[in-house]
This record gives C-alpha cells, sequence and structure tokens, in this order.
C-alpha cells in the first residue's frame, strides 16, 4: 500500500476508538487553549485522525483516496523525496489550516474540532495545480465535466464566503487554508507548475 492507503487506515482506526473512547477522542481533538497555555502541540496533528462520525470520515477518506493516490504518484514520480514531501503535503497542510483558529480561539477552552479536512483540501489544490484542466466531475453536476481550476476557483470563493459568515459549524477556514497550502506546496517546489497553471487558464479566455 502507498502512503495514501496507510494514512485512511490509521485515520479510520483512530477514528473508529475515538467513537468508543471518550478519553482517546479528548486526548487528540484540536483544542486552541490546550495547545497554546498547556503546550499540548501534539493536538496540531492528532485531530487530523479523529472524525465527528461516521459519515464525516467516509467522505474525508473517500476524497483523499481519490485524489491522494494521483498526487502521491506525481510527487513519486517527479522528486527525488516523493514519499517525504508527501507526508510534509499531507501533515503540513492539517498544521497549517488549523493556524487560524490556533490564535482565534487560543483563550476558549470549550472549543474543539476534529477532521482532516484541511489536509484533504490541500490534497485536492495539489491536484488541481498539477492538472488544472483534468475535468472534474462536480457532485452536484455528475454527468458534466468541469475544469480542475474552475471547481477550484468556485471552492475558495465559497470557504472564503462562509468563513465570513459563519452560518454552520463546519470548519471553512481551515478549507481554505487547506487549499492555499496545496496550491503554495506545488508551486514553491515545482516552479513550472506556475507557469503552466496560468497558460492553461488564460487558454480557456476567449481571445
Amino acid at each position: 500500500m502507498g502512503i495514501t492507503e496507510w494514512f485512511i487506515v490509521l485515520m479510520a482506526v483512530s477514528s473508529a476508538w475515538g467513537f468508543k473512547s471518550r478519553v482517546w477522542f479528548d486526548i487528540g481533538r484540536f483544542t486552541a487553549y490546550d495547545i497554546v497555555h498547556k503546550r499540548a502541540y501534539w493536538k496540531l496533528i492528532s485531530h487530523l485522525f479523529l472524525h465527528a462520525d461516521v459519515m464525516h470520515l467516509v467522505l474525508n477518506g473517500l476524497v483523499l483516496y481519490m485524489f491522494g493516490q494521483e498526487v502521491e504518484r506525481y510527487l513519486l514520480s517527479h522528486s527525488n523525496f516523493g514519499r517525504v514531501n508527501y507526508l510534509l503535503l499531507l501533515l503540513g497542510s492539517g498544521v497549517f489550516s488549523s493556524l487560524y483558529g490556533l490564535f482565534k480561539h487560543r483563550n476558549q477552552p470549550h472549543y474543539h474540532a476534529v477532521g482532516v479536512s484541511g489536509s484533504v483540501s490541500a490534497v485536492i489544490f495539489a491536484f488541481i495545480a498539477a492538472y488544472p484542466a483534468e475535468p472534474l466531475r462536480f457532485i452536484f453536476l455528475p454527468m458534466i465535466d468541469i475544469p480542475g481550476f474552475v471547481i477550484g476557483i468556485a471552492y475558495l470563493s465559497y470557504s472564503w464566503y462562509m468563513a465570513r459568515r459563519k452560518l454552520d459549524n463546519i470548519g471553512h477556514d481551515a478549507h481554505f487554508l487547506g487549499a492555499i497550502f496545496g496550491l503554495l506546496f506545488m508551486f514553491i517546489y515545482f516552479p513550472r507548475l506556475f507557469v503552466a497553471f496560468f497558460e492553461t487558464i488564460g487558454s480557456f479566455v476567449p481571445g
């Protein structure tokens, strides 16, 4: 198995344990107050391997499986340290996507969060950075192929809007930051992708 599969297995096992053990869940969940005031730094990573419920786990696992394999293969074939870079993408994006929540909720001991959504967003956008014109079928329009960069722009706009409006309990800010991390990771490590990305977008603009 590749890193993607091992990551999903570990995530599933830890989450399943968290469903049964409140102690395990409490130890691992993201709590900004504990990280800042009690130096519980492991929570910046451990919360990635816990989920609120089975549906949350299945959705994240499915999307990570779909996109993670492709990104992992790309890094393995274009980098001398592909596995290390892929782990950095997964874990680094998880930490980076939590920074806003860490700052915002640092003095709120009752605020908690779990899930790997920030890392999933990073993987999706790493895929879009590598294959911006690759058609993706949007979940609500399964019969229509839409270029990845179009869905990416829509996703970023939606996440930004929802993070500002605060209409639900979903971590839209983590989704947004994770997506940005995924793009920057690929563009910094593979500068040619940055140029190719905007050339691809330009080719879709009527001349």
